[in-house]
């Protein structure tokens, strides 16, 4: 599901390696150049996406500062507030 939505909103082919397990570094090294699956991106998929980022974008400018997240440091009831 990811590698697909990956090429979908990156617009790029995105291939995943072939895995299993190797007994010797020689056959883990080739195992890891064969592509198992090739996810190519869907147009239709990229648009709903983009579509649905522009909206995000609208809501955020829209919201302003008051929209902003905080980060991890400042999250939580852990934080004190300054005087």
């Amino acid at each position: 599901m990811w590698p697909q939505i990956f090429a979908d909103v990156l617009d790029v082919d995105v291939e995943v390696p072939a895995a299993g397990r190797a007994a010797e570094l020689e056959e883990a090294t080739t195992s890891l150049m064969r592509i198992a699956r090739r996810y190519q991106p869907n147009p239709t998929r990229r648009d709903a996406y983009l579509h649905k980022f522009a909206r995000v974008e609208a809501l955020a400018s829209a919201l302003g500062s008051t929209g902003r997240a905080r980060s991890r440091r400042d999250a939580g009831p852990h934080r004190r507030r300054s005087s």
